[in-house]
């Protein structure tokens, strides 16, 4: 009893994280949601979004600039600099996804397995 509990309230979590987490990528403002919450749980997502990230990058390798600018400025001249064309946290875009993506349906399908079981 104790057991399924404990597995209905880890996979509803990281449901809920990596649900979030899918948000973020597609440009929602779940940042402006979480700043009102303790610092616990927006940590926990912050955690969760940087994890996704460096798994991305140790499975797929270290992302490609997507393109460079040229910043002129005043004082500096011309500067080049790197910039990614994606609203998301950092790593490679569609890679994070998928293993964001991915997540969350894993513990989507273990949330309803857990769920069937203690209806019985």
């Amino acid at each position: 009893m104790l057991f399924r509990f404990l597995i209905t309230i880890g996979s509803m979590l990281g449901f809920v994280t990596g649900g979030l987490d899918l948000l973020e990528r597609f440009g929602v403002p779940v940042n402006q949601w979480l700043s009102g919450l303790p610092d616990i749980i927006s940590g926990l997502f912050f955690r969760f979004g940087f994890f996704v990230d460096e798994t991305a990058v140790a499975v797929f390798g270290a992302p490609e600039p997507e393109m460079t600018v040229r910043s002129q400025s005043v004082e500096s001249g011309e500067i080049d600099g790197l910039s990614a064309a994606s609203p998301m946290m950092s790593g490679s875009p569609d890679q994070s996804l998928w293993i964001s993506g991915a997540f969350t349906l894993i513990m989507l399908f273990i949330l309803l397995v857990a769920m069937r079981r203690t209806g019985r």
